[in-house]
């Protein structure tokens, strides 16, 4: 019997982008290539994203790099803002699940700074029992210390444990582990499910 899910973010409790940020800041007049922006997220990011490095520090010596005017927090809004975007069938899924007694949690690989915004200023936090973030437990979903990390806080046995996400990598290294995972590729299908095998509708 499953008695806690994992819910990715992007792609899954959020609808996924259709742009990334590097390529919004061009939009926004950035002169600098692309490539120069993506150089942050391929170097920088990946230590601010489990705990590392502090984003505020890393990205403020960027900003007249990529040729910006406004203060971090205005670029932070920017673009934490345009990704925001709820998907309200799977939040009301979720919804549903908890009031089953099922305990819904979020799996996140994002800063502290990016969880701190989808939880208290975008309000996750209270359609959710909590949330497990790359940003402070120091590893992403691609590491098995990922899950190892979440199974010891939840104290459950593995196989009442579900984790869905739109990465099939994320979802290969949850089962290597021993949990449930699901790929997330089609909301009716998931939802659909899950009201079969937990909600018994």
């Amino acid at each position: 019997m499953i008695k806690a899910i994992l819910f990715d973010v992007d792609g899954v409790v959020f609808k996924p982008r259709d742009k990334y940020f590097s390529q919004r800041l061009r939009e926004k007049g950035s002169s600098v290539p692309e490539e120069k922006i993506n150089s942050f997220f391929k170097n920088e990011y990946k230590k601010i994203v489990i705990g590392k490095a502090d984003l505020r520090e890393e990205v403020e010596k960027y900003l007249d790099d990529w040729k910006l005017n406004g203060s971090f927090e205005e670029i932070l809004n920017y673009w934490f803002s345009y990704e925001n975007k709820i998907d309200q069938e799977v939040v009301d899924l979720v919804q549903e699940l908890r009031e089953k007694g099922v305990k819904c949690y979020l799996a996140s690989d994002h800063s502290k700074y990016r969880t701190d915004d989808f939880m208290n200023n975008v309000g996750l936090k209270k359609y959710f029992d909590g949330v497990f973030s790359s940003g402070y437990l120091g590893y992403t979903k691609e590491e098995k210390e990922f899950f190892a990390a979440v199974i010891k806080d939840l104290g459950l046995p593995k196989n009442e444990i579900l984790f869905v996400d739109d990465d099939p990598e994320n979802v290969r290294v949850a089962e290597s582990v021993g949990i449930n995972a699901v790929h997330f590729d089609n909301k009716k299908n998931l939802i659909n499910s899950l009201r079969i095998k937990i909600l018994n509708e």
